[in-house]
């Protein structure tokens, strides 16, 4: 697992994020892009009067998908013909009006969104668990706000067991030569992850997980919430149409807080119940039962089956080999271990929390899909 910053250095940024931040409902015939002449740097003008708005390195890629512009000539665009790339924006925005959420912070444009968009803040998720987490007997493993997403990862040390008597047990089944693991030498906590983007990169989800503390290893094995970020058309009360409206400043109506405080309370209660006896029981057993699964396939040809299928880089998969090499466990077991131990090879954080989630996509395949990426 992946260490990110300190519980109070997210803390203190997501508020003054909260502080910083500005969301926009913006008739995109009245936005214009231009370039700043020095480095052409292409700016969206229209939100604040005459201010324009840097964008950062992730909105461009929302931009574009929506204006239909292929995200490799938009970069090109960008990179040797920057009054082309202004042109085509603006000439977009013109033709197919519509209504978009812009979410900015720090005076840029993080986001373009569809005016569905249903923001669920990082700051309303924090001030909703993080209460009830501190009357918990829990160690917060690791957090980190990244560009797109943010990510708590929750331990629960006094719920624990010892995997090793279960995996022998699910090997000898399976005929699968035994491992000299002793007692005591695969012993595994509850854990949960919280993850949540501001700018569209997926849903509000809380993860189920399991802590392998022989290598400070995580993986996530079941889905507890996932609460998407749609909801109905943002407006003024004058329809849908809206294109002849001002760009408008969008401010939390008071139904919309009652909703998102009866939200937040759910997800308070099902990290709770995720960090039961109850719970963790069933998924450590059922990661330990992973043990009786062979891999017969290669390991080299393995990588390859598993970079193709889950859109993995080539150095991702170079990284799950060598784990899976150096483990000599091949079993569906042994493979979700080298999937999750390679996230700590990885250099950003959120597509190491992704390899941490896909062990758990690994751990839940039918039989016959594992087949298939195994035989």
């Amino acid at each position: 697992m992946k260490t990110g910053r300190t519980l109070t250095q997210l803390a203190q940024e997501v508020d003054r994020q909260r502080t910083s931040r500005r969301d926009f409902l913006a008739p995109t015939e009245k936005l214009t892009m231009m370039n700043i002449p020095i480095d052409n740097r292409p700016m969206l003008l229209g939100l604040t009067g005459d201010d324009p708005m840097e964008l950062t390195p992730f909105a461009p890629h929302q931009l574009a998908e929506d204006l239909g512009i292929p995200g490799r000539y938009y970069d090109r665009m960008k990179a040797e013909a920057p009054g082309l790339l202004a042109e085509n924006v603006n000439a977009w925005l013109r033709k197919e009006p519509r209504r978009r959420m812009v979410r900015t912070l720090d005076g840029q444009v993080r986001a373009w969104l569809s005016d569905r968009y249903r923001p669920i803040d990082n700051f309303d998720l924090l001030e909703a668990i993080l209460p009830s987490l501190g009357k918990m007997n829990v160690d917060v493993a690791s957090v980190e706000l990244t560009e797109t997403r943010m990510h708590l990862k929750i331990i629960m040390p006094s719920i624990s067991m010892d995997l090793a008597m279960a995996r022998r047990e699910a090997m000898m089944k399976a005929g699968i030569e035994l491992h000299t693991e002793r007692p005591g030498e695969d012993v595994v906590q509850a854990a949960v992850t919280i993850s949540n983007s501001e700018v569209g990169v997926g849903a509000l989800t809380v993860d189920e997980s399991i802590h392998r503390l022989i290598c400070y290893n995580l993986a996530t094995v079941c889905r507890a919430v996932r609460k998407y970020h749609v909801g109905k058309r943002h407006g003024n009360g004058n329809g849908d149409d809206g294109f002849n409206e001002s760009v408008q400043a969008v401010l939390s109506t008071e139904a919309r807080v009652a909703d998102d405080r009866a939200f937040f309370l759910k997800v308070r209660d099902v990290v709770k119940a995720s960090l039961t006896w109850t719970r963790f029981e069933a998924n450590a057993l059922k990661l330990a039962g992973a043990a009786g699964d062979k891999i017969t396939r290669p390991v080299e040809e393995l990588g390859v089956v598993l970079m193709e299928n889950f859109g993995l880089s080539d150095l991702t998969r170079k990284s799950i080999v060598q784990r899976l090499a150096e483990g000599g466990d091949l079993t569906r077991y042994g493979l979700i271990n080298a999937v999750t131990l390679a996230s700590q090879d990885e250099a950003d954080y959120d597509t190491a929390t992704d390899l941490e989630r896909l062990g758990g996509t690994i751990l839940e395949l039918p039989s016959g899909q594992w087949t298939a990426l195994a035989a």
